[in-house]
């Protein structure tokens, strides 16, 4: 492990990925852990499946760096959690915009050139039924897979490029405990589990920042991948949460409550061929502008933020120049 840290060390500045760690987005995880011992590398791989939503032969070393090596170095500078859950997110910025600007929990089914050839026109289906809106410039926010659902008239490059970013899906189980007088779970951050029905058992914010006695640890079942009944099949999640007690045995009658799901699509996978693609899946199809994890240099939630950024700079400078 001191050579996973070595290395992390040398490819990231204040927590964030440095540019020389680009070089490793051609290489998969596979390779880089092909001279270990079967047992080493069953415990990596199980490790980055928990961390990660894609196998160690699709994965860049760079993906690892930021979904396994960062839990190893128990990496505290980038990391943050939504108390609220990450739909908090847009509900917050939502309520420091004027009434009406933003339409919360509403479907859009359809993205295409209006009559005129000159504006984008949107379909969208919500609490109020089928509504029609007109725009000059589009942002589409939503997982690669679903893309070519809504933009159905896209150019065969960007399909090309978007069948590069694969978004499996995964399955989680949050576990609540009481920890009063059990100090050490306090510091737990990430704990790989081989052999059980997740991948590994991550704590959020390691240290108790938001209360002493009580903890919070997500299991993370990436390997399982989307199972729709999981969160409503008690068996299924009585078998979670015995994993878990076997692996804490001392939390057993501690538990204050659960929360199981499961998502059709997932984190993008940092795959090499996404890499290689990158440009193509960032290039925009006229005032249609394309965004999300799958479209940044890493993944995950700091991915698309820094994605969002980078496409509203764009449009800045396209309604300037109009």
């Amino acid at each position: 492990m001191q050579e996973v840290l070595d290395e992390y060390t040398d490819y990231t500045v204040n927590g964030s990925l440095s540019a020389d760690a680009d070089a490793l987005g051609a290489q998969t995880v596979s390779s880089r852990i092909a001279h270990l011992s079967d047992t080493v590398r069953l415990i990596i791989e199980t490790a980055i499946r928990g961390g990660a939503v894609g196998k160690t032969s699709e994965l860049s070393a760079k993906y690892a760096l930021r979904y396994f090596a960062s839990y190893v170095a128990r990496e505290k500078d980038n990391r943050l959690f939504a108390i609220d859950g990450m739909q908090e997110i847009p509900r917050a910025m939502s309520r420091h915009l004027a009434e009406d600007t933003v339409m919360l929990s509403t479907t859009v089914v359809d993205v295409s050139e209006d009559a005129t050839g000159t504006l984008v026109k949107i379909e969208t289906e919500g609490p109020g039924g089928k509504s029609t809106l007109l725009a000059r410039q589009v942002v589409i926010a939503i997982p690669a897979p679903l893309v070519a659902n809504v933009c159905k008239d896209l150019p065969d490059w960007k399909l090309r490029a978007l069948d590069t970013a694969h978004t499996p899906g995964s399955s989680t189980l949050c576990i609540v405990a009481d920890i009063q007088g059990l100090p050490q779970f306090k510091d737990w951050s990430f704990v790989t589990t081989v052999g059980k029905k997740f991948d590994a058992i991550i704590n959020p914010v390691p240290g108790g920042i938001l209360n002493e006695n009580i903890a919070q640890f997500v299991c993370y079942g990436n390997s399982v991948g989307y199972q729709p009944s999981f969160p409503a099949t008690p068996e299924l999640v009585d078998g979670w949460i015995e994993d878990f007690l076997e692996v804490a045995p001392e939390l057993r009658g501690r538990i204050i409550d659960v929360s199981a799901h499961s998502w059709l699509h997932c984190f993008s996978v940092l795959s090499p061929s996404r890499a290689g693609n990158l440009p193509q899946l960032q290039r925009n199809v006229g005032p249609l502008h394309f965004i999300g994890d799958y479209t940044s240099s890493t993944a995950g939630t700091h991915g698309a933020f820094s994605e969002a950024k980078r496409v509203a700079d764009q449009i800045r400078t396209t309604v300037k120049a109009t």
